[in-house]
């Protein structure tokens, strides 16, 4: 029986040689490591489920910190929201916004966006603004303000609440405050007498001793602008004038209604002119051609 076996596997050793193999291969197969690397996918639809990836990531964060970025990369300042730098004056206080301030911080960073981006890079970088805060609950001397403009450290603060009821006034305010900024840097100080622009105004007329004045005039809602001056606000001083008819060249409705107004007022009209050649001076970019993209904008 014994020999019947051996001479079987001596007739057939090359097919069990075979099976062997083939059992083996099998074996082999069935434990071998699984490839977990991305090898097997073509390299572009690799890197295209890669960038996926990435654009996701980004879409998480809120769309407010894509827009400081592009600002702070574009005119190369600082803006900041979590850490506020204290004010110069010792009169200014503020609260530090917090995780429940968000969606308004949203709201306001989308309009100072859309305002700031009306600037030419040369013109920002020629007036040196150095940093932007965004606040809440911002005061000067226990009187609530909008905005702080500190000429001093080159920051400007903003509250992100007060006027949200009114875009255009909030709108207003962004150009309104900077331009103090201006004034400071260019002229070298931010309550300048300008003898040329005082010069516009009918010899009798004398400004008021300040803006802070108009927060406690009980009157000043039922105030009318006079001839020569865009707001009563204007009125109260002649840096408060100046920065009222910059602050209007950039909102385009602001703009129509100071441009339509002007047509008969030669006082007016001359501060606007005024204004004009004097931004052109700080910007290449800034003539007649760029106050018309305004109107649409």
């Amino acid at each position: 029986m014994m020999e019947k076996k051996k001479n079987w596997f001596r007739r057939h050793w090359i097919l069990t040689s075979f099976l062997i193999f083939f059992i083996l291969i099998i074996i082999l197969g069935t434990f071998a490591p699984e490839d977990s690397s991305s090898n097997n996918i073509p390299n572009n639809l690799s890197n295209n489920i890669s960038n996926q990836d990435n654009q996701q990531v980004d879409e998480t964060g809120p769309a407010y910190q894509k827009q400081i970025s592009e600002i702070e990369n574009k005119y190369n300042i600082n803006i900041e929201y979590e850490n506020p730098p204290h004010s110069s004056y010792p009169g200014s206080n503020v609260v530090v916004l917090s995780q429940d301030d968000e969606e308004e911080l949203a709201k306001y960073i989308n309009l100072f966006y859309i305002e700031f981006n009306k600037y030419p890079q040369d013109f920002i970088k020629n007036v040196n603004l150095g940093e932007v805060a965004f606040v809440k609950n911002l005061s000067v001397d226990g009187q609530y303000r909008a905005a702080e403009p500190d000429s001093t450290n080159e920051v400007l603060f903003y509250d992100i609440y007060l006027g949200n009821y009114d875009k255009e006034y909030q709108q207003e305010v962004v150009h309104h405050e900077f331009y103090h900024m201006i004034e400071e840097e260019i002229n070298g100080d931010p309550y300048y007498k300008d003898p040329v622009w005082a010069s516009f105004n009918d010899p009798d007329f004398e400004y008021g001793s300040g803006g802070a004045l108009a927060y406690d005039d009980p009157e000043y809602a039922n105030k009318v602008p006079e001839s020569g001056f865009i707001s009563v606000y204007s009125t109260y001083g002649l840096e408060e004038d100046k920065a009222e008819i910059f602050a209007y060249l950039f909102v385009p409705e602001l703009a129509e209604e100071m441009y339509s107004k002007a047509i008969n007022d030669p006082i007016l009209d001359k501060k606007v002119k005024y204004m004009k050649d004097f931004i052109s001076k700080h910007s290449e970019h800034m003539g007649e051609d760029f106050w018309q993209k305004i109107l649409i904008s």
